[in-house]
């Protein structure tokens, strides 16, 4: 596990992973009177052959200033085996979040023999949020026969300014052979601003040999604009 407390943080690349059944290790970072900049954040459990382990939980916080990142992921992935849960991202800023276009990504990934966990939730709160795509999402593409886990719940919360999200939303469920969990919900909420956003998929898929469950609601608040 990675904990870093400071009056301010400024970061390079953060990274901890493992390439086995073991769980990656968390990262924590606080600014405790200004602002938090870092590059990439990642957090993950990758193999080749075999079970992976969780996705770290990755946590940003500066409640007395602006959070400015790159590259964030907490991801649980295999190409032959079942997948662990990916990780929860979670930032609370007291000025701007901004990932400056980068993506977000929390999911669990398995393409053959194995099942996947879930995705991993992803809740940010500050003054205002900009990011590129976001994925929470739970998926298996292989042939086989295996189930897949839930997507995560995707929660911005801009308190007095503008949500942009330049990229896709995906908390959604999906398996080529298996059943599929529920896809995760998104909950955009823009006090005293406006929000902008692509595309958002919220689907829970079977496409053989097994169930679809439930499709996650979409559900956005705005003061001002609201543009999809």
């Amino acid at each position: 596990n990675i904990t870093i407390s400071g009056a301010s943080i400024s970061a390079g690349n953060i990274f901890t992973y493992t390439n086995s059944a073991t769980n990656a290790g968390s990262i924590s970072l606080t600014a405790t009177n200004g602002d938090l900049s870092t590059r990439t954040l990642s957090s993950y459990s990758i193999v080749g052959t075999g079970n992976s382990g969780n996705g770290g939980s990755i946590t940003l916080t500066a409640l007395n200033g602006n959070i400015s990142t790159g590259f964030i992921s907490s991801d649980s992935r295999s190409n032959s085996g079942s997948t662990g849960n990916a990780g929860s991202v979670t930032a609370n800023a007291g000025g701007s979040f901004s990932t400056n276009n980068n993506a977000i990504v929390a999911i669990s990934l398995s393409s053959n023999n194995g099942s996947t966990g879930n995705g991993g939730d992803i809740n940010i709160t500050a003054s205002s949020i900009n990011a590129g795509s976001i994925d929470s999402y739970s998926n298996r593409v292989g042939t086989d026969t295996f189930n897949t886990g839930d997507g995560g719940t995707v929660r911005l919360s801009a308190t007095n300014g503008d949500i942009t999200v330049t990229g896709n939303i995906n908390p959604s469920t999906y398996n080529t052979s298996g059943d599929a969990g529920n896809s995760g919900d998104v909950i955009l909420q823009a006090t005293n601003g406006s929000i902008t956003a692509m595309n958002f998929y919220t689907n829970s898929s079977s496409l053989a040999n097994g169930n679809s469950a439930s499709g996650g609601d979409v559900n956005l608040t705005a003061t001002n604009n609201i543009a999809i």
